[in-house]
């Protein structure tokens, strides 16, 4: 089990959680993937940054079917 981060001590960028979710998708970890890219959809959105917000949900889609 990953360990909970300290939001005081440690804050992961989108980017991060994309990747995160991505690593995890590869492993097998799908459940641990859609939490990840929900993480990283949800700072995205808080960006404006709407491509890599799509793509993030593009990718829960993929990991829901």
């Amino acid at each position: 089990m990953k360990p909970e981060l300290n939001p005081k001590s440690l804050q992961l960028t989108a980017e991060e959680w994309f990747n995160l979710g991505y690593d995890k998708w590869q492993s097998g970890d799908k459940q641990g993937a859609i939490a990840d890219y929900n993480q990283a959809a949800q700072l995205y959105s808080q960006q404006n940054n709407m491509e890599w917000y799509l793509k993030a949900l593009e990718n829960i889609k993929k990991l829901e079917k």
